[in-house]
């Protein structure tokens, strides 16, 4: 007759091996029907349960003791006995957990998928590598919520802009979208997450008060990187994106230059330094081992998300809410228009693919060219 007893620790731990080389002991639990203890002859002991599924008997091992603790197994038995009672099969949700591939995992199946037919991928590639992948690589795709998927979206309107928010949001809704015809999940978290109302023409931009402001700000935060990364990129008009992936070995001090390997229009650009922004960066240390120039805490990375010190030197600064760090570019772009820069001129600088991006600044334009980013650096420097 099967062995019962309430399995608890003191039954666990007393519970011995058989004597027979090959064979295994069971003891049953009297509460939970078809909870149980297996113990080797090696001494292993691990939790199981049995229980049957349209008809069939079916066996699942809840995992080792020392794994789990008499208790921690019991409430695991308690909950498997849950799903089966609403009609549930443990056991394939578990081989079905195990077959479902992390986000990067199924990165490369959805690049090597699209590769052949989507002329851009290398852009879906670049979205993932930067942001996607650092964030959710590790975790299962049937884990991700539309909770974390909606913060996510939400963060990217404040660092960049509502439409780079929105092709994020799109790239993971086609990506969970493929999972689910591919069978690896039922359902896609991100499907009923609202696209933002793209208003990308706002040009908001800082006047003199406020430059002076915000450089006062940055200059008394207390994280050097943090400190110099917002000025630099008033100072170059750049992306936050291009800046947090500058490397050490594409800034040229001795030529003022900043390469930048490959900039949103695909094609990769140069960036001419103002003395301005060369001191920035004499100031930030190189880091061993480190070749991003705005470090994050992590070591040998870069920063990643900057939300939080740009809100709290937003405070400082006393600058309005509605205001992005994207505005940084606008205010870059609108003083160089109202200095006397051709708009032709803002267009390289700014590193626009076409003229319409830059022709939102046309009505700031005033006849003539004077310089180009040292004039407006040497500008926003002459504030008292």
């Amino acid at each position: 007759m099967p062995e019962k007893v309430k399995l608890t620790k003191r039954a666990v731990d007393a519970a011995k091996p058989p004597e027979e080389p090959n064979t295994f002991h069971q003891i049953w639990d009297v509460e939970i029907p078809g909870y149980g203890l297996r113990i080797t002859h090696a001494g292993v002991k691990s939790y199981i349960l049995n229980y049957r599924f349209k008809g069939r008997q079916r066996k699942y091992t809840i995992g080792r003791h020392g794994d789990y603790t008499a208790e921690t197994a019991r409430n695991k038995a308690l909950d498997l006995r849950a799903v089966i009672t609403k009609g549930g099969d443990p056991q394939a949700e578990k081989h079905q957990a195990n077959a479902t591939p992390s986000l990067s995992q199924f990165t490369d199946e959805y690049l090597a998928h699209i590769k052949k037919t989507n002329k851009t991928w290398n852009k879906d590639e670049s979205k993932l590598n930067k942001r996607i992948i650092p964030k959710w690589g590790k975790m299962r795709l049937d884990t991700l919520t539309t909770r974390q998927i909606e913060s996510f979206h939400s963060s990217l309107k404040t660092e960049q802009t509502p439409a780079t928010a929105n092709r994020y949001l799109a790239l993971i809704k086609r990506m969970l979208n493929l999972a689910i015809e591919w069978g690896y999940i039922d359902k896609n978290p991100a499907q009923h997450i609202k696209l933002f109302k793209e208003n990308n023409e706002r040009t908001d931009w800082l006047n003199n008060n406020q430059v002076k402001a915000l450089l006062t700000a940055c200059s008394d935060y207390n994280d050097p990187y943090i400190a110099a990364l917002f000025p630099f990129l008033l100072f170059t008009g750049a992306r936050l994106g291009e800046a947090l992936n500058a490397q050490w070995s594409n800034i040229d001090t001795d030529r003022s230059m900043w390469h930048i390997p490959e900039a949103k229009s695909g094609k990769g650009r140069y960036v001419p330094l103002a003395p301005q922004a060369i001191e920035l960066l004499i100031t930030l240390d190189r880091q061993e081992d480190n070749p991003f120039v705005f470090c994050g805490r992590v070591e040998g990375q870069a920063l990643v998300n900057v939300a939080k010190p740009w809100k709290r030197i937003k405070e400082a600064a006393s600058l309005p809410d509605h205001f992005r760090i994207h505005d940084l570019r606008h205010t870059f772009a609108s003083w160089g228009v109202s200095n006397g820069i051709d708009l032709y001129h803002i267009q390289a600088l700014l590193g626009h693919s076409s003229s319409q991006m830059t022709q939102r600044y046309s009505h700031l334009a005033e006849d003539g060219i004077k310089a180009s980013v040292k004039h407006i650096s040497e500008k926003m420097g002459q504030i008292d």
